[in-house]
């Protein structure tokens, strides 16, 4: 059985990303917290607490958790841009172009990252020219 299959089942974890499209973070983040408990290395479920930690301005913890996610599956290239845009948030520039680079090596046709990316290097752009 594949690590995110029994989460996907769970109605909390539905309910949670129902919640998180929405746009009620606090709510999200509690069936999260909640489902951290019975499901403690879920790369998708650490991701998503990431996520949804950003988007309530918890950026050092929302840093972690994505950290973790990617760390146990490093082929998510979306959770390796979240990571790198909240590497960004937290002025950590090479983390961040560590992270994106990475991303794109596994989706090169990711625009997010792509425009993410060139935004980083666009300030060194700027003084070479």
């Amino acid at each position: 059985m594949l690590k995110d299959e029994g989460i996907q089942k769970d109605p909390r974890f539905v309910s949670g990303v129902q919640h998180q499209v929405y746009g009620n973070f606090e709510m999200a983040e509690k069936l999260y917290y909640e489902l951290s408990e019975q499901y403690p290395n879920n790369p998708e479920l650490l991701k998503r607490i990431g996520c949804v930690l950003a988007e309530l301005g918890k950026v050092t913890d929302a840093r972690r958790y994505l950290k973790q996610s990617v760390d146990l599956r490093q082929t998510d290239s979306m959770a390796l841009y979240k990571l790198g845009m909240i590497e960004e948030i937290c002025g950590d520039q090479g983390a961040a172009i560590e992270s994106l680079q990475r991303a794109l090596i596994l989706q090169p046709d990711f625009p997010h990252a792509q425009n993410a990316l060139a935004e980083l290097y666009l300030p060194y752009e700027n003084y070479r020219g």
